[in-house]
C-alpha cells in the first residue's frame, strides 16, 4: 500500500500487525519511489495506491509491469473503479477495507503455487460436538469450549454445521458473509481459500469462528469428504491448534465427520427420551462399519454442567486435560 498520508499509513499498519494472518503480507509506503525499488526486487501481487497519487504513479515503471494488479483507495464511497482500476473506499472501517482488499486478491485466482508457500504440516486437532439429543445446549457448549481453549492460549476455529443455528444470536453479532460464501468459493476450486477465509472468519472472545450457513441447501449438497477437506485445509493454511465442528444431522454423513475427529463430545440430558437416544447412538456406533473409538467419545450430562462456571466443572476439566495432552 502506498499513500503520502503518513498518519493514514501508520494507523493502517498498526491494525494489520495485530491480525497475525500468515496468508498474506502487507507492506506500507509513503514514497512511490521506494515502492518502485521494492517491487523491482520482491514479488508483489497487488499494489494499493491512494487516489491522489495515481497521476504520479503513472510516471514510474511499476504501472507498466503486466503481472502487477492495482487497487485505488478512493476518496468517495460507491465508486467501483477509477481510470479502469478497481477502487475501494479508503474511509470505511479498516476491517471492512481489508475484507474488500482480500476479496479482490482472492478473485484474481492467485495460483496454487503461490498459496502453497503458506501451508505447514497439519497438526490441527479436530473436535466434534454432536448429540442425538435436541435442545441440550450443544451450540453454547461449542462456544464456551472454544473460548476456554483460547484462554489457555490455543488457537481455535469454530465451524457450525447446523441447518438453523442459534450461534449468531448467542454470540450477539451479525455477519455479512458466512459458511455459505466460503463453501461456494471452495467448491469452485479456487486455490486462494486461505485468503477468502480471512474475509469470512470472525472473532469472539479470542476464538475464531465462521458464521453458519444462511441457506441449508449449501450444507445438504456438500458431501462430508469435501467438508473434511475444507476443515483440513483451513487447519493447515491458518495454523489452528484446534478446529471445533458443531455438527448436526443435516450433514450428508455426520458419522464420517465423527470418524475423522480426534475427539467427540456428546452432550445429553437425563430424561427418558434423551437417555434412549443416547443408548441408540452408542449401539449404532458399536455395530457400524465406521471406525469410531469409544475412547475418543466423551459424554457430558448438561443438566449437571454449568457453562457459566466452565472451569469449576470436573467433567469439562477432564475433557480439557485430555485434549491438551493430545495437543502437546
Amino acid at each position: 500500500m502506498v499513500d503520502s498520508d503518513k498518519q493514514y499509513i501508520d494507523s493502517f499498519s498498526e491494525y494489520v500487525k495485530f491480525l497475525e494472518c500468515p496468508e498474506y503480507t502487507m507492506n506500507f509506503f509513503s514514497d512511490i519511489s521506494v515502492l518502485e525499488q521494492y517491487s523491482d526486487s520482491c514479488n508483489v501481487d497487488v499494489i494499493i495506491i491512494a487516489q491522489h497519487l495515481i497521476t504520479q504513479c503513472e510516471k514510474i515503471s511499476i504501472c507498466h509491469v503486466s503481472d502487477k494488479k492495482f487497487m485505488v483507495l478512493a476518496e468517495e464511497s460507491d465508486v467501483e473503479s477509477i481510470g479502469g482500476i478497481k477502487a475501494v473506499y479508503r474511509y470505511q472501517p479498516v476491517d471492512l477495507l481489508i475484507n474488500d482488499i482480500l476479496n479482490y486478491c482472492a478473485d484474481m485466482l492467485i495460483s496454487q503455487e503461490t498459496m502453497s508457500r503458506y501451508v505447514r504440516k497439519n497438526m490441527t486437532k479436530v473436535v466434534s460436538i454432536y448429540s442425538p439429543v435436541g435442545r441440550c445446549g450443544k451450540t453454547k457448549l461449542s462456544v464456551e469450549t472454544g473460548v476456554e481453549l483460547t484462554r489457555r492460549e490455543w488457537r481455535v476455529l469454530l465451524i457450525n454445521f447446523e441447518e438453523f443455528s442459534a450461534l449468531m444470536k448467542y454470540i450477539g453479532e451479525g455477519a455479512d458473509s458466512d459458511l455459505s460464501d466460503l463453501l461456494y468459493f471452495y467448491l469452485n476450486g479456487n486455490g486462494t481459500i486461505g485468503i477468502k477465509a480471512q474475509t469470512v472468519i470472525r472473532n469472539y472472545r479470542g476464538m475464531d469462528y465462521i458464521p453458519p450457513v444462511t441457506c441449508i441447501r449449501d450444507l445438504r449438497k456438500t458431501d462430508s469428504e469435501k467438508l473434511l477437506d475444507l476443515v483440513s485445509m483451513l487447519g493447515s493454511i491458518r495454523g489452528y491448534d484446534v478446529i471445533l465442528m458443531d455438527l448436526s444431522n443435516i450433514v450428508e454423513d455426520v458419522f464420517r465427520m465423527l470418524e475423522a475427529s480426534d475427539m467427540v463430545i456428546v452432550p445429553g440430558l437425563e430424561d427418558e427420551i434423551s437417555l434412549t437416544r443416547l443408548k441408540s447412538f452408542r449401539e449404532y456406533i458399536a455395530n457400524t462399519d465406521y471406525d469410531i473409538s469409544f475412547d475418543n467419545i466423551y459424554e457430558l450430562n448438561m443438566e449437571e454442567t454449568d457453562l457459566k462456571h466452565f472451569s469449576d466443572n470436573r467433567d469439562l476439566m477432564e475433557i480439557m486435560k485430555e485434549l491438551e495432552e493430545r495437543l502437546r
